[in-house]
């Protein structure tokens, strides 16, 4: 038979034209058939003395089980550290125990896999006990890590994240998917029972309970003493016809009915609920408690016995399938429930691969937002920051970082108007410019209150009354023009001068220093609300002279006065018009009360105005906040 020649040396003489021998069928089947593990066989061989104390040298008590001790021996012929198990004293006579010792010697030796621990010698030693050595391993159990992980060490809460339990927990699955392939069950897996290396490695350990299938079981002579009924000894392996750990064996197990391969996957289930609740899944307590409650059918799901551990949904299901009551409910192999796990740690590399980037997203428009909130460039910026939180969004909806920039960006106001920005705000000062307009008559309605009622107590001087309603019907005019234009402010202005101006005249009716003072503020308040900011100075100024220039002007002799100070008395002088009795007391309480009414209005609907955009936007911040949760909130509000 011609031998194979690598790929690379083939296409060479394919490419030469040199004619190559045809495949070899038997070969190509031989390969397929050597892949496949074959059974596991358990012929019997005397065991010898073979030089053990010229060989092995005794270093030190490793840890010691029901029926014997593992040392830390040096193998002298090669010259590494082993791992020697022994029978215990006083136990090794017992023929049916002698048997099952060697029995998982064979067995463990006979599972080639990276995660069954390698036998490399057995046979009898210098007491007549029988031994077997087998690979020294360095790490912890399960069990030690998950007691950890319990008490919250830092050590192991640092080391051994779920990811990494989950991950060795696969391993285990592989691994007893080996054994159950060459027929062998192992009925007593636990946490104690599953060794965690430095550097990744597991090991399933202690294959003394193992089944092979075909063979027949070693009958006990006696039963040794029930450790597993002590409370601080729950985890002991139970001896006696019933073969297993209570709390991990499968509702059948512990019934002594026949097992396959889902008993195995029962004890998973067992294991994989533990590590994801730190809890057993058969509470502890006597052993007659606990085997009943197995047999009832324990409650795996998760989410009722630890809700703060918040297991995922998709892991729950795998504990309650993998332990169900009836094998037929479980997965069908532990091969099949590793692929369960595997595809759950798939779905979990993809999700915080998402979430990584959602994260390198949400920190990349964190910085923009903080840029367009106080940059010179806002527009890009935030531009920039709305890129970056769609990126987060769309790979995390729920990323805490990305929400909370989403809602500091809409909530904050940005230290510089954006140029866009500031066009619209100007389009909506002018929208309510020309809004404001159509109060406007309202107002002069108070000048109505003024003007005509004073027909009634007799004009002076008609050409002084003639200029007062001209100036009024100028501000009207002039309000109804600045409706009308693109950009009504410098109109509105204007409208404020002429009644400024209709103010100045109207200190002819009662001087400059009685009602004119009223009218004047009550008409700058009401430019000042609605008015343009830039406007202020020019508002405040022209009421200010509206009062005081009558008054000085009085004082310089250029205008008739309209006071006389006689001691006690002020006299005022009508150059306006009469003062006829009562009249003209009802006049000056009718415009009183016109006065304090009027700006009371139109201030209160400005109030209104205000108070309702102020009540929109905090209900638009409310809303916004409730995207994020609330220590995410703190920072925004």
């Amino acid at each position: 038979m011609t031998s194979p020649r690598p790929p690379h040396e083939a296409d060479t003489i394919a490419a030469q034209g040199i004619p190559q021998p045809e495949p070899d069928p038997e070969l190509e089947r031989t390969e397929i058939m050597g892949s496949q593990p074959t059974e596991v066989r358990l012929d019997a061989t005397p065991l010898a003395d073979g030089g053990f104390a010229d060989r092995y040298e005794d270093v030190r008590l490793l840890g010691e089980g029901g029926m014997g001790e593992v040392r830390l021996c040096r193998d002298r012929r090669i010259g590494r550290e082993v791992a020697m198990k022994l029978l215990r004293a006083g136990v090794g006579s017992r023929s049916d125990v002698r048997a099952r010792f060697e029995r998982e010697a064979r067995v463990q030796g006979q599972l080639e896999h990276p995660s069954v621990v390698p036998v490399y010698d057995l046979g009898i030693g210098p007491t007549a006990s029988a031994f077997f050595t087998m690979k020294r391993l360095r790490g912890a159990t399960l069990a030690q890590v998950l007691e950890g992980l319990r008490r919250a060490d830092t050590v192991h809460v640092a080391q051994y994240g779920q990811r990494r339990l989950l991950t060795a927990f696969g391993s285990v699955c592989v691994a007893l998917a080996f054994a159950h392939a060459r027929g062998v069950l192992h009925r007593d897996l636990k946490p104690s029972n599953i060794m965690l290396g430095e550097f990744g490695e597991v090991h399933i350990l202690d294959w003394g309970l193992a089944k092979v299938a075909g063979a027949a079981e070693p009958m006990p002579e006696g039963v040794l003493d029930n450790e597993i009924g002590k409370p601080s000894d729950e985890d002991q392996t139970a001896p006696g016809m019933v073969m297993g750990t209570p709390g991990y064996m499968a509702p059948e197990q512990v019934a002594g009915e026949a097992l396959d391969a889902r008993a195995d996957v029962y004890a998973l289930g067992a294991i994989l609920f533990e590590i994801l609740t730190l809890e057993p899944l058969v509470p502890r307590g006597a052993l007659q408690e606990v085997l009943d409650r197995t047999v009832r059918g324990p409650d795996a799901r998760a989410s009722l016995r630890t809700q703060e551990r918040n297991v995922p949904p998709e892991l729950e299901e795998i504990c309650v399938r993998a332990t169900a009551r009836s094998p037929d409910d479980r997965y069908a192999s532990a091969r099949e429930l590793h692929e369960a796990i595997e595809r759950y740690l798939d779905g979990d590399r993809d999700l915080e691969k998402r979430r990584e980037l959602a994260s390198r997203h949400a920190a990349s428009a964190e910085e923009a937002v903080a840029l367009a909130l106080g940059s010179g460039e806002p527009a890009r910026e935030r531009a920039r920051a709305m890129r970056e939180l769609g990126a987060a969004l769309a790979l995390d909806p729920q990323h805490a970082g990305a929400m909370r920039a989403l809602v500091r960006l809409l909530v904050e106001v940005p230290a510089t108007l954006p140029d866009e920005a500031r066009d619209e705000y100007e389009a909506a000062n002018r929208a309510k410019a020309h809004a404001i307009m159509r109060t406007v008559p309202f107002g002069y309605m108070i000048w109505l209150v003024f003007t005509l009622p004073m027909l009634a107590l007799g004009i002076r001087s008609r050409l002084t009354f003639a200029l007062e309603c001209g100036l009024i019907l100028g501000g009207v005019f002039a309000a109804w023009w600045a409706g009308r234009q693109r950009e009504p402010g410098p109109v509105l202005l204007g409208t404020y001068l002429f009644s400024a101006l209709a103010l100045a005249v109207l200190h002819t009716f009662l001087g400059p220093l009685v009602t004119v003072p009223a009218l004047t503020a009550a008409m700058a308040t009401s430019f000042l609300a609605f008015g343009e900011p830039s406007h202020r100075r020019v508002v405040v100024f022209a009421g200010i002279a509206a009062m005081a220039v009558p008054f000085l002007l009085q004082l310089a002799g250029w205008l008739p006065p309209s006071y006389l100070f006689e001691g006690d008395r002020i006299v005022i002088l009508a150059n306006l018009t009469w003062f006829p009795a009562p009249m003209t007391g009802l006049y000056w309480l009718t415009t009183s009360i016109a006065t304090i009414v009027g700006p009371a209005i139109i201030l209160a609907h400005a109030r209104d105005t205000v108070g309702a955009a102020e009540r929109r936007l905090f209900l638009h911040a409310w809303h916004l906040r409730q995207l994020v949760p609330q220590r995410a909130d703190v920072v925004v509000s």
